[in-house]
């Protein structure tokens, strides 16, 4: 990871997804004419992803360690953002509910 991302802080580059995104997936998807977004899925039951693998909806699953409290401290406290997904947490507060005024 140092050699792949060594601008990055020690904290972000020792995360799973951090590892993941750049070691596997950003070279497997370097030359695919698809877009990102369209190319990766995401979801949080394990059943669902085999499945999907299994029915040849899905090449390939990853399953990674959840990011504990300290190390979502670490990157946060070196000024740089968490990978995309990496702090998936469920269920989600509504929207509404955060941003709109109550009175």
């Amino acid at each position: 990871m140092e050699r792949h991302a060594p601008e990055a802080p020690t904290a972000w580059r020792s995360l799973d997804v951090a590892v993941l995104h750049e070691l596997v997936l950003d070279r497997l998807l370097e030359h695919d004419p698809l877009d990102r977004e369209e190319a990766i899925s995401y979801t949080r039951d394990p059943q669902e992803a085999r499945r999907a693998v299994r029915m040849g909806e899905a090449q390939l699953a990853c399953f990674l360690n959840p990011p504990d409290f300290t190390q979502i401290a670490l990157v946060s406290d070196s000024g740089v953002r968490m990978p995309e997904k990496s702090t998936y947490f469920y269920p989600k507060v509504s929207t509404g509910l955060v941003l709109r005024a109550l009175d």
